[in-house]
């Protein structure tokens, strides 16, 4: 099930932006119904946010429910206390899960609603994270740093890596994912290389040049790595996404270990229970993947590179259910959304946002 949300859209790259083509495992139903979630995905290749979940037709079966809508650029995606955060161009969107009736009589049980928008600039924002405090960090990618909101300027600085000499709108080493410790400090940071040039990443994409550091220790902890994305401690593992070469999988003993390969380019990671959700795009800029690994091992597999969703079950390392999109192309964020099975994000200019009010009664 898809809904067309926003006829005004002229920057969606889809062979035809009113259809969708997308195919999944039918298995996932039950799996949606078992850890009672949902699963939300932006693309920015599209400006798509996918909603994902469970929806009841007039009969009472039960249907896969992808439910997308339009945004400029959305990226990475974050949830705290009941809000949902999205990174756009040039701007961090804060949502809140609203329980009026008026929003969820037609099926949904979440609905994040735009309500505070904060002006940062085209800063590239990449992974999000939340400190003991709830502030949201994220890994500013254009400024090779991680910042946080700020109600006075663009952002806050709150990290610099120590190679990097000047802040400056340069992606120099392409600084992408975070991740926080038990105590809400950050401990892990992933970076494409240690470039202190403008843009120098780009030459060294195709290299063992990237790496984990751990902020604390002020050290590389895992290298040899290509295009690393999304770190995450889960069950008192880092896991990560080796992505230039399709690899999701954990670190031990300073080592990266494999241990899934999804053929595609590897972007978004989260965990519910004992399963891992995983996103995965196709060769988003129309030959890249020659100058990658990922493209000698998807010619050597005599495969193509998929875009979609993948859940992992990690206790056998098995491909349990995915979703896949046809003309979508690349995934970029993942999130599952629990104690939900139909949860959406809603655009500013969709209908449902501009007659609607949240309102606190004093």
């Amino acid at each position: 099930m898809a809904d067309k949300t926003n006829e005004n859209d002229e920057t969606n790259e889809n062979e035809n932006e009113n259809e969708l083509y997308f195919t999944y495992s039918p298995g996932i139903l039950e799996w949606f119904k078992n850890n009672n979630c949902g699963i939300i995905a932006t693309s920015y290749k599209t400006n798509m946010v996918y909603n994902m979940g469970i929806v009841k037709d007039t009969d009472g079966v039960e249907k896969f429910s992808l439910w997308f809508n339009w945004f400029n650029r959305p990226t990475a995606l974050g949830i705290h206390n009941n809000h949902l955060y999205l990174s756009l161009n040039h701007n961090i969107l804060k949502c809140s899960n609203t329980n009026n009736k008026e929003y969820l009589d037609d099926g949904f049980d979440v609905s994040f609603v735009p309500i505070v928008s904060y002006n940062t600039n085209n800063i590239d924002g990449h992974d999000f994270a939340f400190n003991s405090d709830g502030k949201l960090l994220f890994a500013n990618t254009k400024f090779s740093c991680i910042s946080s909101l700020s109600d006075t300027y663009n952002f806050n600085i709150e990290y610099i890596p120590p190679w990097i000499s000047r802040v400056a709108p340069e992606d120099r080493c392409h600084l992408n994912g975070l991740c926080l410790d038990g105590e809400g400090k950050i401990k892990y940071i992933t970076s494409v290389c240690d470039s202190d040039v403008q843009d120098g990443w780009r030459k060294r994409r195709s290299e063992e040049d990237g790496f984990v550091f751990d902020v604390q220790e002020g050290k590389k902890v895992c290298e040899n790595l290509t295009m690393p994305h999304s770190p995450r401690i889960y069950d008192k593992k880092l896991w990560l996404l080796n992505s230039g070469k399709g690899e999701f999988g954990y670190v031990e003993n300073n080592k990266f270990v494999p241990f899934v390969f999804i053929p595609g380019f590897l972007r978004g990671l989260d965990f519910i229970g004992k399963y891992a959700v995983i996103g995965s795009s196709m060769d988003r800029h129309e030959g890249r993947f020659s100058d990658l690994m990922l493209g000698e091992i998807l010619k050597e597999k005599k495969i193509e590179a998929r875009c979609g969703i993948y859940i992992v079950d990690m206790t056998n390392g098995f491909i349990l259910h995915n979703v896949e999109y046809e003309n979508a192309k690349e995934m970029y964020d993942v999130k599952i959304i629990k104690n939900a099975q139909r949860p959406r994000v809603i655009s500013f200019d969709n209908d449902i946002s501009q007659t609607n009010y949240r309102i606190m009664r004093k």
